[in-house]
């Protein structure tokens, strides 16, 4: 009898907690909600309500309620309240009486306003966008045919990252509730590849009642929406969580702005702090009631925080605001997160970023460099806004260094800059830096074709391509150019036989200072073949050889088309003479000058190789002064060069001076030049001297 009696008293125990759960959860909350009477009109509704994502900027659509038409309206947040109403005219315009409307949104800058009405196409209700151009809102255009349909569309709402986009389509299936409601269903949109996905449903754990109005909040992650999931109640307020891609946790009820009234169109302000909402009429009652009210918003219901990263994006030449783009992209597998533009009028940009992560941003505009920036979000206790100001370029320089690819010495070329696509030679000025280095200012956005060229030299060609990502402002390139040689033949002979003689050759390259040595067991008897650089200067030396004098000439092959040599050497016989080449004295002295030391250096190599010739030095004047006097300066002439060879070691008893004054001319003294071939010294063969006597 005892343990029938428990029993009884523990099954009433129980059966009166179900009673009391079943009543806690039918129990309409105290409400907190109060109403926001800035955001209202007396004797009329608010309607539509939508915050942008920094919640300074909101639409709504208010009438009288005498009055059966809606007009949309936007106000922008001052330092102290709202703005005065500023009709949208664009949406206005499309709404008649009986206008069915629907919800709205901005993207996430503000600049983009997404809305839904049916404009009697007898597409029912569709949703529309209409965009900011020049502070005006451009005329409507219908959206992407991937989310409108055949079937009522309506509450847009797209992420802050641009890349989901929610709204709501009639049920398909009868609710319970299809009696008393407007039965919707949320779908949602992917962005792939700039293009929206076929829409599909959320799931069921979001859709299993009525649903209307889903907000997706900056965090790109918590989803507030309308829905009435119990009988007993009107719209309440839900959140429900994205954990990862396509799942979302259970949707939780928001207490705090859910009362006996429809409670649609809900709002997250982006501190999180609060909720706004428009409250409509009661359950089964005909009387619209609506207005805006505002309840604190549930620190655990809150959204994750997030960053407001904005800024401007100007011309680092001009320093004007220009049109840009900027690629959020996960730096770990390079994937583009998330595409946003600037406003190309004032160059200020802003975008949301998830708190805690990491990212590579890309800033580039259309034929500009690109800047791109690691960037780190740290663990945001609060929402917060962060400025990064942001300078592009159209013009990169090209610093090009030429030189000869042989000597390495840098040239002065004439630089050529063609469109490498067209084939169109640019109006481009290589701008000369110094010898051999050239600055040319290039536009982004082209590959450019570029020539280096110059006489007597192979041109080289530059393929410089600046059409993509390009984040310097400043590149530098060589180039090198081959110099065009000539095959050069030399044929040293005997000067009276004609007979081939071999003789080392010292060729100097007067232009480059240049020495190459002409070995004599080198080639042929007597044939020498060399390649020469085009337009150079070379002298040729053939050094004494035993029993023949020394020879010097120049050759200018900028000058001279020939590709052979023919050289007669002197045999060194009595009777011979050589004329020796720039032997200079001062003006009516008989000082030898500098220049002329190279020319008798050979003859005392000559005395040294044959040391047994006596030789005559003599000097020759032209006819400028008297006889006497241009004998005597002959004279002393001679004995200074005999002095300077007796100097360098030359067996003075082998050397003879003699001056002849004027009297031995070459040529008439008519001209200039003649003289100039007048005024001369000579070498002369007398005859066989006496052997040096030995140290």
């Amino acid at each position: 009898m005892r343990t029938s009696l428990i029993l009884i008293l523990s099954l009433a125990a129980v059966f009166t907690q179900i009673s009391q759960s079943k009543a806690q959860t039918t129990e309409i909350p105290a409400a907190t909600a109060v109403v926001v009477p800035e955001l209202n009109i007396p004797s009329g509704l608010t309607n539509f309500l939508s915050f942008s994502f920094d919640s300074k900027s909101l639409i709504y659509a208010t009438r009288l309620q005498t009055e059966s038409t809606y007009a949309f309206y936007i106000r922008e947040k001052g330092a102290n309240s709202w703005s005065e109403p500023n009709e949208i005219g664009s949406i206005n315009k499309l709404i008649a009486a009986e206008t069915k409307i629907g919800g709205v949104c901005f993207n996430y800058n503000g600049s983009i306003i997404y809305f839904s009405l049916d404009a009697n196409d007898g597409n029912g209700m569709d949703i529309y966008f209409t965009e900011k151009i020049n502070n005006q809102w451009s005329e409507a255009q219908k959206f992407d045919s991937n989310i409108n349909s055949k079937e009522n569309e309506s509450d847009p709402s797209i992420s802050s990252n641009g890349n989901l986009f929610f709204f709501v389509r009639d049920a398909v299936e009868i609710s319970e509730f299809s009696g008393d409601y407007e039965c919707k269903t949320i779908f949602v949109s992917e962005k792939n590849n700039g293009k929206w996905s076929k829409s599909y449903r959320l799931p069921g754990q979001i859709n299993s009642g009525c649903e209307c109005s889903p907000r997706i909040s900056s965090d790109n992650k918590s989803l507030f929406f309308s829905s009435v999931k119990n009988a007993d109640f009107a719209f309440d307020v839900y959140v429900t969580k994205m954990i990862a891609n396509g799942i979302w946790s259970d949707p939780t009820r928001i207490d705090a702005i859910s009362n006996e009234f429809s409670n649609i169109y809900p709002n997250v302000t982006f501190d999180g702090n609060e909720i706004y909402s428009v409250n409509q009429s009661k359950k089964n009652t005909k009387k619209e009631t609506d207005q805006i009210f505002k309840a604190e918003m549930p620190t655990n219901l809150q959204p994750e925080k997030s960053m407001v990263l904005k800024g401007k994006i100007s011309n680092l030449e001009t320093n004007q605001p220009m049109k840009a783009t900027i690629l959020v992209i996960n730096p770990f597998t390079s994937k583009i997160i998330s595409t946003f533009e600037n406003n190309p009028k004032t160059g200020e940009y802003s975008f949301f970023l998830n708190s805690k992560s990491v990212y590579r941003l890309d800033y580039f505009g259309e034929n500009s460099s690109h800047e791109i920036i690691p960037f780190e979000v740290g663990n945001l206790t609060q929402n917060q806004e962060t400025e990064q100001n942001i300078q592009l370029y159209s013009n990169a320089s090209l610093v090009l260094n030429i030189f000869d690819e042989e000597t390495f010495q840098p040239l002065d070329a004439k630089v050529e800059v063609f469109d490498n696509e067209t084939n169109t030679l640019m109006e481009l000025k290589a701008n000369a830096l110094f010898a051999g280095r050239y600055k040319i200012k290039l536009p982004l956005g082209k590959e450019y074709r570029i020539i280096a060229s110059k006489k007597d030299y192979i041109q080289d060609t530059l393929i410089f391509n600046i059409k993509k990502i390009v984040q310097f402002d400043e590149f530098e390139k060589d180039m090198e150019l081959a110099v065009l040689k000539r095959e050069f033949v030399i044929n040293l002979k005997d000067g009276q036989t004609d007979g081939p003689i071999s003789s080392d050759i010292v060729l100097v390259n007067k232009t480059r200072k240049e020495t190459i040595y002409l070995k004599s067991e080198m080639g042929d008897v007597g044939k020498y073949k060399m390649m020469l650089r085009e337009g150079d200067e070379y002298e040729i030396n053939v050094l004494s050889s035993k029993g023949y004098a020394f020879y010097n000439t120049a050759i200018d092959l900028a000058k001279e088309a020939s590709k052979e040599k023919e050289i007669g050497l002197l045999a060194l016989k009595a009777d011979s003479r050589l004329n020796l080449n720039n032997i200079v004295f001062e003006t009516n002295s008989d000082e030898l000058t500098a220049v002329s030391f190279s020319e008798l250096d050979r003859v005392v190599e000559l005395m040294s190789k044959n040391p047994y010739i006596k030789i005559e030095i003599s000097a020759h004047t032209d006819n400028v002064g008297s006889d006497v006097y241009n004998l005597k300066l002959s004279d002393r002439r001679a004995q200074s060069v005999v002095r300077y060879l007796t100097e360098k070691g030359a067996n003075a008893s082998n050397l003879i001076a003699k001056g002849y004054g004027e009297s031995k001319p070459l040529v008439a003294n008519d001209t200039d030049e003649n003289k100039a071939m007048n005024r001369r010294v000579e070498m002369g063969i007398l005859a066989e001297g006496t052997e040096p006597k030995q140290n």
